[in-house]
């Protein structure tokens, strides 16, 4: 469930190895929530002026003066979690892990549209609504597992709005107890909130798909704005405390409501993908990539974000998948492209699109330049968006993105591995990166392509990266068969998996920031597990 290295099983530590530079980076501001575990303040970037939302957790020290390890686990999984998925626009963006003596500062991007709970509470939404909602949740779902990461939690509260908008984007706030699951494996520790929560979690034998059934109670609230269990009337409505084995029991057992108004006027289409993802018998359940192809969200307003959307309407889609490879795979991503040569025709269409920023055919194009063509109102992308998409590509020192960095952000990698080409470009990338010839890439040779010559600023920015492409059993170096299931992995991620933010899906999205929040944001108020 948690990436660790066998080395640091069961050692103590004293430290992350985060930055230790939040101080000077960041003002810390006022206090927006909190909770038994952390803190959430509002907080300004000293160079920027960019406001954020840091989530403060104090340190947690054994008997023995080290850190806690459970501690350590929990918040070290967070914080690579919350790395692995910043890149998409689904989810809160992760800005960096920082820790000082006394505590660990999660910095995040400050959203001000309050959670999904608080809408959900006040009325129920109409059926193309909730579709466009349950779409989204689905997309971030469907991308924590093709990343081995289940989610665990999902409920209303972990999902918040961008701005007060009505048609704001929605992104997941809190991994706090997701987990690294692969397809197939099961999970025996039962967690989360008892609403949403699975019957075979409430029998400790799940696996991912344990987060559709939490999907279909969030899609089954946004519908009638109630639960399905009659546990619904005594919890919130008569406001009376419900016996944990009761709950346990009806998740298990009683009959799901789909007869009560509002249910006689929604569409059969709505009432079947419910049903779906309410399934019980989880073999029966559809995985969250098959749920995104059910009629009923074909149907939704906005939903042609699919894989034939042409390459210059699939800017942001493209920029999100490669955002949320991983920094040693993006780097080596880069390397291929580099190897690629310049009259192939895989990458034609992409120096068709890059020759139209750069006329001059250069081969670097200005990074305010590509900033401004995401926001001329082609895409919904707000500012802060904008520079979260662009900031993952290497800049050249004038500030530049060159044609071998659009490549990489940008390539369909997927029909490449099935070129004949693949195989000798992932040869010539590797032994590019193997400095000393050795066959194996050490850690000084990563460190340098992934930090330059001047290292990596942070101790644990190289061991993160490790972690995040799952290889910390590779002590002794990476060698090259490795090097090519780093590059395999996940590069059959579907663009439909990622929005495409084309102004159809929410025209009046501007991205401006409301000074209204919310005390439950970002997972700092204690769940009752209710």
């Amino acid at each position: 469930m948690y990436r660790t290295r066998p080395q640091d099983e069961g050692r103590l530590c004293s430290e992350f190895r985060f930055s230790q530079a939040f101080t000077q980076q960041y003002e810390l501001g006022e206090k927006i929530g909190k909770g038994a575990h952390a803190t959430v303040h509002i907080a300004t970037d000293r160079v920027t002026g960019e406001r954020v939302a840091v989530k403060v957790m104090p340190k947690q020290l054994g008997p023995n003066g080290f850190l806690d390890p459970h501690f350590v686990r929990r918040v070290r999984n967070e914080v690579d979690i919350a790395s692995h998925l910043c890149g998409s626009l689904n989810v809160c963006f992760f800005h960096g892990a920082y820790e000082s003596d006394a505590a660990v500062h999660l910095v995040l991007e400050l959203l001000s549209g309050g959670p999904l709970w608080d809408r959900i509470s006040s009325n129920s939404y109409g059926e193309r609504a909730a579709a466009r909602l349950v779409r989204e949740v689905l997309r971030t779902v469907a991308q924590c597992h093709s990343k081995g990461i289940m989610m665990r939690d999902i409920k209303p509260h972990n999902f918040m709005f961008a701005t007060q908008a009505e048609d704001s984007p929605l992104k997941a706030v809190d991994f706090g107890i997701s987990v690294f699951c692969r397809p197939g494996e099961v999970i025996k520790q039962r967690a989360g909130t008892r609403i949403v929560m699975a019957p075979e979690v409430v029998r400790c034998r799940y696996g991912l798909k344990a987060d559709l059934w939490s999907v279909g109670i969030m899609a089954y609230m946004l519908l009638t704005g109630r639960l399905p269990f009659p546990f619904y009337e005594r919890l919130f409505v008569s406001r009376q405390k419900v016996p944990a084995d009761e709950m346990y029991a009806e998740i298990l057992h009683a009959p799901l409501d789909f007869e009560s108004p509002p249910w006689d006027t929604l569409s059969a289409d709505a009432a079947d993908l419910v049903a779906l993802l309410l399934d019980r018998d989880q073999e029966r359940r559809p995985t969250a990539k098959e749920a995104l192809k059910h009629r009923w969200l074909q149907d939704a307003e906005g939903s042609a974000d699919g894989e034939d959307v042409p390459l210059n309407r699939g800017i942001v889609q493209r920029l999100q998948r490669f955002g949320t490879y991983g920094r040693l795979k993006q780097v080596a991503l880069r390397t291929v492209a580099n190897h690629i040569p310049t009259d192939s025709t895989t990458i034609a269409d992409l120096r068709g699109i890059f020759l139209e920023l750069d006329p001059s055919d250069s081969g670097r194009v200005p990074y305010t330049r590509l900033q401004q063509e995401l926001e001329d109102g082609t895409y919904t992308v707000s500012s802060a968006e904008a520079r979260q998409l662009l900031g993952q590509l290497a800049m050249t020192e004038d500030g530049s993105i060159t044609f071998t960095e659009w490549v990489a952000a940008l390539m369909d990698w997927s029909k490449m591995y099935e070129s004949s080409e693949w195989d000798v470009l992932v040869e010539r990338a590797f032994h590019a990166i193997d400095k000393d010839g050795s066959g194996t890439l050490t850690a000084d040779e990563l460190e340098l392509v992934l930090c330059g010559d001047e290292g990596c600023q942070a101790p644990d920015d190289l061991d993160a990266a490790m972690r995040e492409a799952d290889l910390l059993d590779a002590e002794g170096g990476i060698g090259l068969e490795q090097f090519r299931a780093l590059l395999a992995g996940e590069i059959g991620d579907r663009l439909d998996l990622f929005e495409t933010r084309l102004p159809s899906n929410m025209e009046s999205y501007s991205g401006t920031m409301d000074s209204t929040m919310d005390s439950t944001m970002y997972g700092t108020v204690d769940s009752d597990h209710t």
